[in-house]
């Protein structure tokens, strides 16, 4: 996470696109990393996760579907596995949290310490990703 981290502080005028096949776990973690530089709170970090659940719906519903198919396989409770396994839920995030909490205190501990990041860092990330906001 730290060298994706530092992809992010890298200076250039293209975007970065990070995804994973359920985009629930690696690149589901890397947004949660994101967003805790950026100061989000937990709650929208948690909603943040969940809403990958609506955008790829579809998708694990084909998924399910091509694995019957390729497989043969016609146990309802295979299809409800599959689900599972392919979902963000609320619990697989907060497992990580609970990890990190439990290994550095906190979630700054496990940016400082964890992966390395000074305080120069986050304020360079937040510089960079935030727009700064107006009174009008």
């Amino acid at each position: 996470y730290r060298q994706f981290v530092d992809l992010l502080l890298d200076d250039r005028d293209k975007a970065v696109l990070w995804h994973c096949t359920a985009g629930k776990d690696r690149a589901g973690f890397a947004t949660a990393i994101v967003l805790e530089i950026l100061g989000a709170d937990r709650d929208t970090i948690t909603q943040n996760y969940l809403r990958t659940n609506e955008l790829i719906e579809d998708d694990i519903q084909r998924m399910i579907g091509m694995f019957f198919r390729m497989t043969g396989a016609a146990d309802p409770n295979t299809g409800v596995a599959l689900k599972h396994m392919f979902s963000a839920r609320k619990e697989y995030l907060e497992a990580a949290y609970d990890m990190i909490e439990k290994l550095y205190g906190d979630f700054g501990v496990f940016l400082n310490e964890g992966l390395g990041l000074r305080d120069e860092d986050i304020s360079k990330m937040r510089e960079m990703y935030l727009v700064p906001s107006r009174i009008i």
